[in-house]
């Protein structure tokens, strides 16, 4: 005779999942797509430039009103000197300035103006032509903190009679010995007319017509 036996299992519970009211969802929606306002970024301020006097140049001009020859100076190229305190600055028609940045004085160095109407250096120095004929530029060499030598760049004509050797006693110091000039190139021309511009690699060059750039070392 068998025996049943009736075991009662128990139905296992699950959650059960009540829908939110239309209130509730409508709350929800509002605060998903209703963040915190930000201020709004504002823009960087403009940059404003402005110009003020530094120093005053001594006058260069040669009293013409002739282009460029009118200006009262011609400043063309200055630069700090390396690992020093001075402050070159150039002026086409000739000098070589050191500028106190202090005092806003300038004090002559060099004057390249060798002409008749001037008390430099070269005898054949021109700046009459305007424009960047003149004292053009100059640079420190490389290993100027322990040499001392610079380069300057001046344009000459070649036409003015004389010899291109500076002239002596100008410069305390300076000791010429040895000085020589090379002769001026021709500008390479096509039946007398320049075509295009030309760059020719040599010491002494001819610009133009009538005016030679050469670069002299100085200490």
């Amino acid at each position: 005779m068998t025996r049943q036996t009736m075991t009662r299992q128990s139905r296992p519970r699950t959650s059960r999942w009540r829908p939110m009211t239309a209130g509730a969802a409508g709350i929800a929606v509002l605060l998903a797509v209703a963040p915190t306002p930000r201020a709004a970024p504002q823009p960087p301020p403009r940059l404003v430039l402005e110009l003020q006097d530094y120093a005053a140049l001594p006058i260069t001009a040669d009293n013409t009103n002739d282009n460029t020859r009118a200006q009262l100076a011609r400043v063309n190229y200055l630069r700090d000197e390396p690992g020093g305190e001075r402050f070159f600055v150039s002026d086409l028609n000739g000098p070589l300035y050191i500028l106190d940045k202090q005092t806003k004085t300038f004090t002559k160095y060099l004057d390249f103006n060798g002409t008749p109407d001037g008390s430099g250096l070269f005898p054949k120095f021109t700046y009459q032509r305007n424009f960047a004929t003149g004292l053009t530029s100059f640079i420190f060499d490389p290993d100027y903190a322990h040499n001392g030598v610079f380069y300057t760049l001046h344009m000459e004509d070649p036409s003015i009679p004389g010899s291109a050797v500076p002239r002596s006693g100008v410069v305390p110091g300076l000791d010429l010995t040895g000085y020589a000039t090379t002769p001026a190139v021709a500008t390479p021309t096509v039946n007398g007319r320049i075509d295009r511009e030309v760059v020719l690699r040599s010491d002494a060059r001819r610009v133009g017509n009538a005016c030679r750039s050469r670069w002299s070392p100085y200490h």
